[in-house]
């Protein structure tokens, strides 16, 4: 595929405020505009008792898991004010979600041991599984309030898992009104949501668009479409790559073919 093939096409992303950079300059290189609408905010989260015991505690694990770039920095932040440094014990361990996250996790000198490239946590899962051995296994997974138990509940069977939620996703208290305005008067080619709480926010957001079900959009992955579906949109693109230049790619593979 060849640049500008997205040329003079305007793109709506939903991530949150200055999470787009990567999005807008794939989106440029192809000829497109992409607009930010964000639908979700994060906000760091206060730790339980249990949580901070977790975080004194790193060398009783043997993997620990980030979901998200946003959990990288958050969980690093919360280490550094508990234990006033960012150190983690050599044996452990590090898997991650999606490079963006793993790009995170080099900011603060850390290597994973497992970056998974597939599109579901399923495949996550299974090569996960592959490389920790039966038994008392110590797994610490490091997410947001809102993230599923789909990891811990499936590693349970094989390992002792824990969990600490180190961020909140919530809701801008306004929206954009220029970006509505633009919504609503179908002023757009795509709008890209990478994950279900953007759509959850996005519908509630929205609330002054009539008929949503003619909203296009593109996906970050099949659960996310899946939530998109459930909202009475179909997806005319879904990734199967968890990546920003995954989403763009296949945008421009959608407009390319059609």
């Amino acid at each position: 595929m060849g640049d500008n093939i997205l040329k003079d096409k305007i793109f709506i992303s939903t991530r949150p405020v200055r999470k787009s950079e990567g999005l807008k300059y794939l989106f440029q290189k192809n000829g497109a505009t992409l607009l930010e609408f964000p639908t979700i905010e994060i906000e760091s989260k206060a730790l339980t008792g249990d949580e901070k015991t977790q975080i004194q505690n790193l060398e009783n694990f043997r993997w620990i898991i980030f979901t998200s770039a946003n959990g990288v920095h958050h969980f690093f932040e919360h280490l550094k004010a508990i234990n006033k440094n960012t150190i983690i014990p050599s044996h452990l361990k590090i898997a991650v979600i999606g490079d963006k996250t793993a790009k995170a996790l080099t900011h603060f000198g850390y290597v994973p041991a497992l970056i998974n490239q597939g599109a579901t946590s399923s495949d996550f899962i299974e090569n996960l599984q592959a490389q920790i051995p039966s038994g008392n296994t110590g797994i610490l997974i490091v997410a947001g309030t809102l993230a599923p138990d789909t990891l811990m509940n499936s590693l349970k069977e094989k390992a002792s898992v824990s969990r600490i939620n180190v961020y909140n996703t919530i809701m801008p208290a306004l929206a954009d009104s220029d970006i509505l305005n633009i919504i609503r008067e179908n002023c757009y080619d795509m709008i890209i949501f990478t994950s279900p709480s953007t759509i959850h926010n996005f519908m509630q957001l929205t609330a002054s668009v009539s008929d949503k079900s003619k909203i296009r959009a593109a996906c970050i992955g099949p659960v996310t479409a899946a939530a998109l579906s459930a909202e009475g949109i179909e997806p005319l693109v879904v990734s199967k790559v968890m990546s920003d230049e995954g989403i763009v790619n296949a945008v421009c593979e959608y407009f390319e073919i059609g």
